[in-house]
């Protein structure tokens, strides 16, 4: 009988809590599977009783779930033995949700990773996973982490470090907008390509509004718009840009170029009409002129690049 001062009663009544609420999760299982994990968990449990009161312990266990194999009394009226192997509990007394759910809390802190990722995965195979309500995450969100951040089948991202993060990336994308759209306008003061308005507004709508967006919505192609900026900076900074004006001050300065456009002569030297001809040419690209030159290559492939449909 329960004892709530015992030591061992209060084991027992934990490894039962544990037992009831392991067959209701693996009740679609196979015996084999559930004999597993059930022979799993009294194992654990009995290791950590001293030897001296596993009989005791076992008696208790057994006394809770009726079905187990042995504790039958021998003819004689002494008990017989206690069985150390333990067979499968074939129906434990059905829960209620409310108590399954308490067991379950109660039981939490003390799995294993194993553990909470089998029962994560089990919960949510039947709809009672993370759901899209509080900080909770979609099959479908899941199954986004899993695609960008390859986990593996058996892991499951957290949610309170899904939020913690998602602070961190909120910081970085509001700096990141600023900086972007700020030397967009910089370079291109006139340009067409400008922004709809400050990232943390969208953010702020898009977090506190009404309803669903489907993708985000308005702020999801802001932060499409925001990346592809950030991308085509890049990339012209990275070599469009300089090659272009590279390209631009060869086929106007360089020394073959330039020997190309003089005609021979007898009445006057090549080279110092070649070298009148350079002076004349470079001119535009004196430090001001370059500087120029390369912003302008800068915004004609920016301005290229966010001509693309939807941005």
């Amino acid at each position: 009988m329960y004892d709530a001062s015992n030591e061992i009663s209060r084991k027992v009544q934990a490894l039962v809590g544990r037992l009831r609420v392991a067959q209701s999760l693996l009740a679609d299982e196979s015996a084999e599977v559930r004999r597993e994990q059930l022979d799993g968990e009294i194992s654990r449990a009995i290791k950590v009783v001293s030897t001296g009161d596993r009989e005791a312990f076992l008696r208790e266990l057994l006394a809770a779930f009726p079905t187990f194999e042995g504790g039958v009394p021998a003819k004689d009226g002494r008990p017989a033995p206690v069985q150390t192997q333990v067979v499968e509990v074939v129906k434990p007394r059905d829960l209620s949700f409310e108590e399954v759910v308490e067991s379950l809390a109660k039981q939490w802190g003390g799995a294993s990773p194993e553990q909470r990722s089998r029962a994560q995965a089990r919960l949510s195979a039947v709809g009672l996973g993370p759901s899209s309500g509080g900080s909770g995450l979609t099959e479908s969100q899941v199954a986004k982490l899993r695609q960008l951040l390859t986990f593996s089948a058996d892991e499951l991202p957290q949610s309170a470090r899904v939020l913690e993060i998602s602070m961190k990336i909120i910081e970085f994308v509001l700096v990141v907008d600023a900086v972007a759209w700020g030397t967009w306008g910089h370079l291109a003061p006139s340009s067409a390509v400008r922004r709809n308005g400050k990232m943390q507004r969208f953010l702020k709508e898009y977090l506190t509004g009404p309803g669903e967006a489907s993708g985000g919505g308005t702020t999801g192609m802001e932060l499409d718009r925001l990346r592809e900026l950030c991308r085509a900076l890049t990339s012209s900074i990275a070599g469009d840009a300089p090659q272009r004006v590279a390209d631009r001050f060869g086929s106007a300065c360089s020394p073959g170029a330039i020997e190309e456009s003089i005609p021979d002569s007898a009445f006057r030297s090549k080279d110092a009409e070649c070298w009148k001809t350079f002076k004349a040419r470079v001119r535009p690209w004196d430090q001001g002129g370059m500087a120029s030159e390369i912003k302008q290559a800068v915004v004609n492939f920016v301005e290229d690049w966010m001509r693309k449909p939807g941005l």
